[in-house]
């Protein structure tokens, strides 16, 4: 068994675990509360780990935008695929795949590393437009995330680039919860534009030719983009979506990482080409 399949069937048994009501459970407020100690710390921790409702309200805005809803093919995908946060996984990811229910044939699965990471970077993008310019900037060129982002470590992080203060000043909190909101958005858009379009078709998607794959993920990306254009976080889609890819970019540098993925800085070029002005705002411009 390769590491492909040790993965695929770890995540079979997780999904298994979570309908059957095992212990791992698809939503949580409360993991990794109790790491914050310091002043306001609940209330960061509650920032960090959003509640059922919100998390369920993001997966909605894509499942029943209309750019799913007036397309037939795309409503009928919508209607087969189930959603999965796993708030207790720290891998900063989130994918598109198959499932092992017949009713339900595909799945879109949100890691907490993921909520975790796009929870900090608003709150920095946030910071940054509540008037600090360039603090967006400096934390994407000073974090290192090495893929992963727990509880602990979001709030290492915060700490490390003041962005715990930061966090109660005023307007800060709403604007950063709006941004992330975008961002989250924009992500399972791209995940669900890998199913709605029939990228998700067995192992052979995942082995499949890399240039093919690559551009499936342009497809998912425009795909995205269509949904996210009408979506109630609008206004803060694009920052969100900029930043996340800006991060992305900052880690990756010039190289690829052996990944069916476009590089980083071409996807984050493509964005800023569209969005130049919002770039601008956060000192984002290609050249970097």
């Amino acid at each position: 068994m390769n590491r492909l399949d040790e993965f695929r069937q770890e995540l079979q048994n997780r999904m298994a675990a979570i309908r059957t009501g095992g212990t791992t459970s698809s939503f949580s407020r409360t993991a990794g509360m109790a790491a914050a100690s310091s002043r306001g710390g609940n209330e960061i921790a509650g920032y960090l780990t959003p509640s059922r409702e919100e998390v369920w309200q993001w997966w909605e805005s894509v499942r029943g935008s209309m750019h799913v809803r007036m397309n037939d093919v795309y409503r009928n995908f919508a209607a087969g695929t189930e959603f999965f946060y796993v708030h207790d996984d720290d891998t900063i990811n989130a994918f598109a795949g198959q499932s092992e229910d017949e009713k339900k044939p595909f799945q879109i699965v949100f890691f907490g590393g993921a909520m975790r990471f796009s929870r900090i970077a608003s709150l920095a993008v946030a910071v940054d437009m509540c008037g600090r310019p360039g603090t967006a900037s400096r934390f994407a060129r000073s974090i290192d995330m090495n893929g992963m982002m727990s509880i602990r470590g979001a709030l290492n992080v915060m700490s490390e680039c003041g962005l715990d203060e930061m966090f109660f000043l005023p307007g800060v909190r709403a604007k950063a919860q709006a941004v992330s909101s975008g961002m989250i958005v924009g992500i399972l858009a791209h995940e669900m534009g890998h199913v709605c379009l029939g990228h998700i078709n067995g192992p052979s998607y995942y082995e499949s030719n890399p240039e093919i794959a690559r551009n499936h993920e342009r497809e998912a990306d425009s795909f995205a983009s269509s949904i996210t254009a009408a979506c109630p976080f609008g206004e803060y889609v694009y920052e969100g979506t900029l930043f996340w890819h800006y991060v992305l970019a900052m880690q990756e540098g010039n190289e690829a990482v052996a990944s069916t993925h476009p590089l980083s800085r071409e996807r984050l070029e493509n964005i800023i080409r569209a969005n130049s002005s919002k770039a601008s705002a956060l000192g984002i411009r290609i050249g970097y």
